[in-house]
């Protein structure tokens, strides 16, 4: 809940996963006379934000925050009586539910030696840009994206699919790791998949024997 502490006060909110597009909200509490309540939103790809976040934009309908992995949000309150207070109980944020165009077929992850080999299977990409691939060491743990740049579509616009490939080298022998997939289409629109789940084996050693050459 906020609450005003001076005639202006700033509250952030935490950092939430959403994995989409965020839409609209709304927020219920109270309003006095003489009080006012304004609502920024930023979105961004990390889990603490960054200089890749994007910048605070006031909320208007729909919210103009680009669609990103974590959004936040922040709330002015201001009053022109010391006396009186708004109040913010509850925050609500709607998301797009426009699924990408993309029907996959297969994700699976395949343990290796000292790496995990992510591969995924689709079996049409209409208005599909491309994915992410995320990791982390549990199923509803945090999400780290492996991936520096979008994995660029291999049959963007096309009834037909494609496979991909990743392999995870930094990955420690006997710890479970979990994947999951983002398909991005051409209109910021996100759909979620997995997760999947593997536990690499020890790396192989390699033994190098000398020549011995006989005259």
């Amino acid at each position: 809940m906020f609450i005003i502490a001076n005639n202006i006060s700033t509250r952030d909110s935490k950092v939430n996963q959403i994995f989409r597009q965020a839409k609209g909200g709304g927020w219920t509490g109270s309003q006095p006379a003489g009080t006012t309540v304004a609502f920024e939103t930023r979105t961004g790809d990390t889990l603490v934000p960054d200089g890749t976040w994007s910048a605070w934009a006031a909320v208007n309908s729909p919210i103009a925050s680009p669609a990103g992995r974590c959004l936040q949000y922040r709330a002015t309150l201001s009053t022109s009586d010391p006396g009186t207070s708004p109040v913010v109980e509850l925050v609500a944020v709607t998301f797009s539910n426009h699924p990408t165009a993309v029907t996959l077929a297969a994700f699976r992850a395949t343990p290796g030696a000292g790496k995990v080999l992510v591969t995924w299977e689709t079996a049409s990409e209409l208005d599909n840009l491309g994915f992410n691939l995320y990791r982390s060491d549990a199923p509803d743990g945090n999400y780290v994206r492996l991936n520096s740049v979008l994995v660029p579509s291999q049959a963007p616009g096309m009834p037909k699919g494609a496979t991909y490939t990743w392999t995870d080298r930094g990955v420690v022998p006997g710890t479970t790791y979990y994947y999951k997939l983002q398909a991005v289409d051409i209109r910021g629109g996100y759909t979620l998949h997995g997760p999947v789940w593997a536990v690499p084996g020890p790396a192989a050693h390699k033994i190098y024997l000398p020549v011995v050459t006989r005259h």
